[in-house]
């Protein structure tokens, strides 16, 4: 990985020097997240993977904005709609002022979730998946938090489009306190947890009308990991489109979002995704080494799990292909079930009939009864 610089050296001079054009004149972290949306969704679906490698740093700066919360201060990202918040039935309407958060909101895993015997990491605490409110008012306001509701939405001739500027989070979570990352304690518990992976994905144009098949990108998928983490290097070595910013650019992003010298900058982008394949590569590769671990190749001898990350030898990974399967059966009330090894590239033809796309949101399938 490449030295920074120490940022106490970069002026404001340098800081603009360094920093992209295209965000230099741009109030960007401070947007709503529908007119960040507006303002550069030409920039994350242009097929340039620098202008995409800058839209992922100021995602990453934006939801990571420091706000008040009790004696403390959050992630923007933190005090947002967990699936609890959103699923539940019994739920009162979020109120950002209302939430209660002694400890992440954790989820089971994925891997829990398929039911598979992958081995189990000591270290890992789990993972927490929120949601900004649009995302959460669409889910909430169109019943699409059971079963019964997706179906009558769907019966009377909607489909799922959550609006434009939605964003979802998915983070993972280590146990105990990880020197040099994000760290959250619990004030009554003592209790340490430290951020090793974060997935963001932003909603930056309409569905297509077959997102089962469609080149036509709408949702923006970037992930970063905690620059510790093991195997790191390694595991983006197998990333179609990994980060192209420099250490300077990336340290002008957040020293310009008001981050500057904090944690965040131990953190690595792993790299960008807007589709399931283009001309050049039919198998696009993005996965996070903390979330996405049971796509890694090959498998331990005689078990159903990966080797280490540092010992990967291929990564059958993607974003945008596994969320892609996020789809329900209206006649049946049914979802299609997450696999783990859904692969990369185009889905098999034909393996969604009959099924309504729930918007590339794997949080609706798990969550919904």
């Amino acid at each position: 990985m490449s030295t920074r610089l120490p940022l106490f050296e970069l002026s404001l001079a340098a800081c603009l020097t360094a920093l992209p054009l295209s965000a230099a004149a741009q109030d960007w972290w401070t947007l709503s997240d529908a007119d960040f949306a507006a303002e550069y969704e030409a920039m994350a679906f242009a097929d340039d993977i620098p202008g995409q490698s800058e839209v992922a740093w100021m995602l990453f700066a934006r939801v990571n904005q420091p706000v008040p919360y009790a004696d403390k201060t959050a992630s923007t990202w933190e005090l947002w709609p967990s699936n609890d918040d959103t699923f539940d039935p019994n739920a009162p309407a979020f109120r950002t002022e209302d939430k209660v958060r002694a400890i992440p909101d954790l989820d089971v895993t994925k891997a829990e979730q398929a039911a598979d015997p992958f081995d189990t990491f000591p270290e890992k605490a789990g993972e927490e998946r929120t949601r900004n409110m649009l995302s959460y008012d669409y889910i909430r306001d169109n019943g699409l938090i059971t079963k019964d509701g997706i179906a009558a939405y769907l019966s009377a001739g909607n489909s799922v489009d959550v609006p434009i500027g939605s964003v979802e989070i998915k983070a993972d979570w280590g146990a105990g306190a990880t020197d040099g990352a994000y760290q959250w304690t619990d004030g009554s518990s003592g209790q340490t947890f430290s951020l090793l992976g974060l997935h963001i994905m932003a909603k930056m144009a309409p569905t297509p009308e077959d997102p089962f098949t469609s080149e036509e990108p709408s949702w923006f998928w970037t992930t970063f990991e905690f620059q510790g983490n093991e195997g790191l290097d390694n595991a983006i070595g197998f990333v179609t489109y990994p980060d192209a910013l420099s250490a300077a650019e990336i340290d002008a992003l957040l020293q310009q979002a008001g981050l500057g010298g904090s944690v965040w900058g131990n953190y690595r982008s792993v790299g960008t995704q807007i589709r399931f394949s283009d001309a050049d590569n039919p198998h696009i590769v993005l996965g996070n080494t903390k979330m996405e671990d049971f796509a890694g190749l090959p498998l331990q001898p005689g078990k159903l799990s990966p080797l280490p990350a540092s010992d990967w030898t291929g990564w059958n990974s993607s974003c945008h292909s596994c969320h892609a399967t996020a789809a329900f059966q209206p006649e049946d009330k049914e979802f299609f079930g997450f696999q783990a090894q859904i692969g990369t590239g185009k889905l098999v033809p034909h393996m969604l009939d009959g099924y309504a796309s729930m918007d590339f949101i794997w949080s609706i399938p798990f969550n919904a009864k």
